[in-house]
């Protein structure tokens, strides 16, 4: 069955769906904001979470109600640790 142009519906609990949906209307929102490795020009070491990426991720769990940065980061950790460089 496709849905919304998918093989098959992606949970909508699932952190990288979300966090890769709020990304794309970041990139275009904040178009020409950032450099093209995603970060506001700084100097300094390229870090390894861009500051595109620290925003979107804040976002996502707003949107999740992840309202505890604890949960959030056992959540990364645990289950989507090959998904996020943390």
């Amino acid at each position: 069955m496709e849905i919304f142009g998918y093989a098959q519906a992606i949970p909508m609990h699932n952190i990288k769906s979300n966090f890769n949906k709020v990304k794309a209307i970041l990139s275009k929102f904040l178009a020409g904001s950032f450099s093209s490795s995603g970060n506001f020009l700084r100097p300094g070491p390229k870090p390894k979470f861009t500051d595109l990426d620290v925003m979107t991720l804040s976002i996502t769990a707003e949107c999740m109600c992840l309202d505890s940065e604890n949960y959030l980061f056992h959540l990364l950790r645990s289950t989507y640790k090959d998904d996020f460089p943390i």
